[in-house]
Protein backbone atom coordinates (compact mmCIF):
# COMPACT_ATOMS: atom_id res chain seq x y z
CA UNK A 1 0.00 0.00 0.00
CA UNK A 2 1.07 3.69 -0.98
CA UNK A 3 0.58 6.10 2.28
CA UNK A 4 1.39 9.55 2.72
CA UNK A 5 2.43 10.52 5.67
CA UNK A 6 2.12 14.15 7.21
CA UNK A 7 4.33 14.81 10.81
CA UNK A 8 6.53 12.68 9.80
CA UNK A 9 9.18 13.80 11.60
CA UNK A 10 8.18 14.02 14.56
CA UNK A 11 8.42 11.26 17.06
CA UNK A 12 5.26 9.43 16.54
CA UNK A 13 5.05 10.33 12.73
CA UNK A 14 8.89 9.08 12.40
CA UNK A 15 7.84 5.71 14.22
CA UNK A 16 5.17 5.39 12.42
CA UNK A 17 7.11 5.83 9.12
CA UNK A 18 9.49 3.12 10.41
CA UNK A 19 6.85 0.34 11.69
CA UNK A 20 5.13 1.40 8.07
CA UNK A 21 8.10 0.13 6.04
CA UNK A 22 9.08 -2.94 8.13
CA UNK A 23 5.24 -4.33 6.78
CA UNK A 24 6.40 -3.39 3.22
CA UNK A 25 4.50 -0.38 2.64
CA UNK A 26 6.11 2.12 0.06
CA UNK A 27 5.43 6.00 2.35
CA UNK A 28 5.85 9.02 0.99
CA UNK A 29 6.60 12.09 3.91
CA UNK A 30 5.96 15.73 3.84
CA UNK A 31 9.24 17.15 5.46
CA UNK A 32 10.05 20.51 5.59
CA UNK A 33 13.88 21.83 4.70
CA UNK A 34 15.31 22.26 8.03
CA UNK A 35 13.99 18.66 9.61
CA UNK A 36 15.82 16.36 11.61
CA UNK A 37 15.01 13.02 8.56
CA UNK A 38 17.39 10.31 10.48
CA UNK A 39 15.42 7.53 10.84
CA UNK A 40 13.37 8.11 8.09
CA UNK A 41 15.32 5.65 5.58
CA UNK A 42 13.75 3.72 2.59
CA UNK A 43 10.38 6.26 2.82
CA UNK A 44 10.51 8.78 -0.31
CA UNK A 45 10.58 12.19 1.42
CA UNK A 46 9.10 15.22 -0.27
CA UNK A 47 10.13 19.46 0.89
CA UNK A 48 7.41 20.86 2.26
CA UNK A 49 5.15 22.82 4.69
CA UNK A 50 1.90 21.13 6.38
CA UNK A 51 0.24 24.82 5.87
CA UNK A 52 0.91 24.78 2.10
CA UNK A 53 -2.09 23.31 0.05
CA UNK A 54 0.24 22.52 -2.94
CA UNK A 55 2.79 20.98 -0.77
CA UNK A 56 0.47 18.20 0.43
CA UNK A 57 -1.25 18.33 -2.81
CA UNK A 58 2.35 16.88 -4.32
CA UNK A 59 2.30 14.47 -0.93
CA UNK A 60 -1.16 12.83 -1.94
CA UNK A 61 -0.40 12.14 -6.01
CA UNK A 62 -0.90 8.78 -6.18
CA UNK A 63 -1.11 7.65 -2.76
CA UNK A 64 -3.66 4.98 -1.04
CA UNK A 65 -4.05 6.51 2.21
CA UNK A 66 -2.78 9.36 4.19
CA UNK A 67 -1.49 9.07 7.67
CA UNK A 68 -1.09 12.61 9.85
CA UNK A 69 0.60 13.10 12.98
CA UNK A 70 0.59 16.75 12.52
CA UNK A 71 -0.22 18.78 15.62
CA UNK A 72 0.85 20.69 18.97
CA UNK A 73 4.32 20.04 20.62
CA UNK A 74 4.96 20.52 24.31
CA UNK A 75 6.28 23.87 23.58
CA UNK A 76 4.71 26.99 23.27
CA UNK A 77 2.24 29.24 25.37
CA UNK A 78 -1.38 28.95 26.23
CA UNK A 79 -2.10 31.99 24.38
CA UNK A 80 -0.41 30.84 20.89
CA UNK A 81 -2.85 30.18 18.18
CA UNK A 82 -1.77 27.65 15.30
CA UNK A 83 -3.48 26.27 12.28
CA UNK A 84 -1.84 23.04 11.06
CA UNK A 85 -4.29 20.82 12.10
CA UNK A 86 -7.41 22.53 10.91
CA UNK A 87 -5.78 23.58 7.60
CA UNK A 88 -4.24 20.79 6.50
CA UNK A 89 -7.52 18.38 6.76
CA UNK A 90 -8.90 21.03 5.24
CA UNK A 91 -6.51 20.54 2.30
CA UNK A 92 -7.23 16.57 2.83
CA UNK A 93 -10.91 16.15 2.59
CA UNK A 94 -11.43 16.89 -1.04
CA UNK A 95 -9.05 13.99 -2.32
CA UNK A 96 -11.31 11.71 -0.11
CA UNK A 97 -14.37 13.13 -1.32
CA UNK A 98 -12.93 12.42 -4.70
CA UNK A 99 -12.00 8.60 -4.19
CA UNK A 100 -8.01 9.66 -4.47
CA UNK A 101 -6.91 8.70 -1.26
CA UNK A 102 -9.02 6.15 0.07
CA UNK A 103 -8.58 6.30 4.11
CA UNK A 104 -7.36 8.79 6.06
CA UNK A 105 -6.34 8.27 9.89
CA UNK A 106 -5.18 11.37 11.60
CA UNK A 107 -3.36 10.88 15.35
CA UNK A 108 -2.44 12.93 18.14
CA UNK A 109 -2.58 13.65 21.77
CA UNK A 110 -5.22 15.60 24.20
CA UNK A 111 -7.85 13.60 23.86
CA UNK A 112 -10.72 13.66 20.92
CA UNK A 113 -13.46 16.53 21.56
CA UNK A 114 -13.39 16.49 25.26
CA UNK A 115 -11.46 19.57 25.58
CA UNK A 116 -13.77 21.25 27.78
CA UNK A 117 -14.92 18.24 30.31
CA UNK A 118 -14.44 18.81 33.76
CA UNK A 119 -11.79 15.78 34.40
CA UNK A 120 -9.17 16.35 36.31
CA UNK A 121 -6.51 15.47 32.89
CA UNK A 122 -8.46 17.91 30.38
CA UNK A 123 -8.44 20.58 32.93
CA UNK A 124 -5.02 20.58 33.48
CA UNK A 125 -4.28 20.01 30.23
CA UNK A 126 -6.25 23.34 29.24
CA UNK A 127 -4.21 25.39 32.03
CA UNK A 128 -0.85 24.45 30.12
CA UNK A 129 -2.27 24.38 26.17
CA UNK A 130 -4.97 27.33 26.48
CA UNK A 131 -5.55 28.53 23.09
CA UNK A 132 -3.38 26.61 21.50
CA UNK A 133 -6.12 23.72 21.82
CA UNK A 134 -8.47 25.39 19.32
CA UNK A 135 -6.23 23.45 16.14
CA UNK A 136 -7.67 20.56 17.60
CA UNK A 137 -10.76 21.74 18.10
CA UNK A 138 -11.07 23.53 15.20
CA UNK A 139 -9.87 20.20 12.83
CA UNK A 140 -12.02 17.79 14.24
CA UNK A 141 -15.17 19.91 13.84
CA UNK A 142 -13.98 19.69 10.06
CA UNK A 143 -14.70 15.85 10.21
CA UNK A 144 -18.25 16.03 11.53
CA UNK A 145 -20.95 15.46 9.31
CA UNK A 146 -17.96 14.00 6.78
CA UNK A 147 -19.11 10.76 4.96
CA UNK A 148 -15.71 10.11 3.46
CA UNK A 149 -13.59 7.39 4.97
CA UNK A 150 -11.92 9.20 7.83
CA UNK A 151 -10.82 8.26 11.10
CA UNK A 152 -9.26 10.40 14.32
CA UNK A 153 -7.51 8.10 17.15
CA UNK A 154 -5.67 10.65 20.13
CA UNK A 155 -4.39 9.99 23.59
CA UNK A 156 -4.23 11.76 26.66
CA UNK A 157 -0.73 11.29 27.28
CA UNK A 158 2.03 9.51 24.30
CA UNK A 159 5.02 7.54 26.94
CA UNK A 160 8.12 7.57 23.75
CA UNK A 161 9.70 3.83 24.13
CA UNK A 162 7.45 2.46 26.49
CA UNK A 163 7.27 -1.20 25.77
CA UNK A 164 3.69 -1.99 24.22
CA UNK A 165 1.13 -3.20 26.71
CA UNK A 166 -0.31 -5.35 24.40
CA UNK A 167 -4.17 -6.40 25.31
CA UNK A 168 -4.45 -3.45 27.99
CA UNK A 169 -4.95 -0.77 24.45
CA UNK A 170 -8.67 0.33 24.52
CA UNK A 171 -9.49 2.34 21.85
CA UNK A 172 -12.94 3.84 22.77
CA UNK A 173 -15.21 7.29 22.66
CA UNK A 174 -15.38 9.89 25.18
CA UNK A 175 -13.58 8.15 28.05
CA UNK A 176 -13.24 9.97 31.43
CA UNK A 177 -9.43 9.34 32.09
CA UNK A 178 -7.18 9.58 35.22
CA UNK A 179 -4.79 12.55 35.15
CA UNK A 180 -1.95 10.06 34.37
CA UNK A 181 -3.65 8.05 31.44
CA UNK A 182 -1.61 7.15 28.73
CA UNK A 183 -0.31 5.40 25.63
CA UNK A 184 3.14 3.93 24.84
CA UNK A 185 4.01 4.96 21.44
CA UNK A 186 4.03 2.14 19.77
CA UNK A 187 0.59 0.94 20.56
CA UNK A 188 -1.29 3.94 18.98
CA UNK A 189 1.32 3.72 15.96
CA UNK A 190 -0.14 0.23 15.42
CA UNK A 191 -3.32 0.70 16.02
CA UNK A 192 -3.30 3.53 13.78
CA UNK A 193 -1.33 1.22 10.91
CA UNK A 194 -4.16 -1.62 11.45
CA UNK A 195 -6.89 1.25 10.76
CA UNK A 196 -5.37 2.16 6.96
CA UNK A 197 -4.26 -1.71 6.62
CA UNK A 198 -7.77 -3.44 7.50
CA UNK A 199 -9.93 -0.50 8.40
CA UNK A 200 -12.69 -1.28 11.26
CA UNK A 201 -13.57 1.62 12.35
CA UNK A 202 -14.69 5.30 10.52
CA UNK A 203 -15.68 8.53 10.81
CA UNK A 204 -15.27 8.48 14.29
CA UNK A 205 -12.87 10.60 16.98
CA UNK A 206 -11.81 7.79 19.37
CA UNK A 207 -8.99 7.27 22.29
CA UNK A 208 -6.58 5.03 22.88
CA UNK A 209 -5.09 4.52 25.62
CA UNK A 210 -4.28 2.12 28.64
CA UNK A 211 -7.89 0.31 29.76
CA UNK A 212 -6.61 0.65 33.51
CA UNK A 213 -6.63 4.31 33.33
CA UNK A 214 -10.34 4.93 32.41
CA UNK A 215 -12.93 5.96 35.35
Amino acid sequence: MKIAVLGGTGKTGKLFVQVALEHGHEVTALVRPTSDTQGLDGARLIVGDALVAADIAALLEGQDAVYSAVGLGASGTNEELVQVCTDSVKTIIPYLRSGAIKRAVFTGTHGVRTSHDDTAYVQRVWELMGNRLDDKENMEEELVGETTDWLVLRAPRIVVGAESIGEDVAVVADPRVNINAYIPQIDLVNVSLAEIENPTLARQFLTVLSAKEIV
